[in-house]
């Protein structure tokens, strides 16, 4: 007998459950290649905060962004922002960095604390949702999910971080072009395998 007919044989193998599906708010389908679009967003330039958008991937349903951060050294932050939703920072800590972001229909999203989305029940709102990052000492990258395709005209972006001299800051960006890159996203898989 050799060592590795002892191995004992694995226990029977279960396929997980493919009924659940993912709400749109929640994230980007499976299945689908996104269109890419827009290089760069500059929300904060100073002498000791730089932080951009870019990598905006357009799903039929919403865009997947990065959000970078970089600090000047030395970086006195003891939470740093991973989640950006505030759920567990107080709105007015200056530490804290606040986000938002406004339509131009009038809707608005803000990182600032508050409840999170239900998974069954279809948000009012736009939201943004992160979709993990990493990073360390003075520079992060965070990618997000924004749902849902912002309505032609201005996409307006906010900022805020007291603790670093950033005093409320906008940019304006120009989301028309979203519509017709979410209907150039391309379906790959048809269905989910079962």
């Amino acid at each position: 007998m050799s060592f590795f007919d002892q191995v004992p044989p694995l226990p029977e193998r279960h396929e997980p459950r493919r009924d659940h599906v993912t709400p749109p708010w929640f994230g980007p389908p499976d299945g689908v290649l996104p269109t890419p679009l827009l290089a760069r967003a500059v929300v904060v330039r100073t002498d000791k905060v730089l932080l951009t958008m870019d990598h905006f991937s357009v799903f039929p349903a919403g865009v997947q962004f990065t959000i970078n951060l970089s600090v000047r050294p030395p970086a006195s932050i003891h939470d740093m922002p991973w989640e950006l939703h505030g759920r567990n920072a107080s709105a007015d800590d200056p530490e804290f960095l606040r986000l938002g972001i406004a339509f131009s229909d009038g809707s608005t999203w803000t990182n600032l604390p508050g409840p999170f989305p239900s998974f069954d029940e279809e948000p009012t709102g736009p939201v943004v949702i992160s979709q993990g990052g990493g990073g360390g000492e003075n520079s992060w990258s965070m990618d997000q999910w924004l749902w849902p395709i912002p309505p032609p005209g201005d996409l307006t972006i906010y900022a805020a971080w007291p603790a670093y001299g950033v005093d409320e800051t906008s940019i304006v960006i120009d989301a028309t072009p979203f519509a017709a890159a979410a209907k150039a996203a391309e379906q790959i898989w048809l269905e989910t395998p079962q």
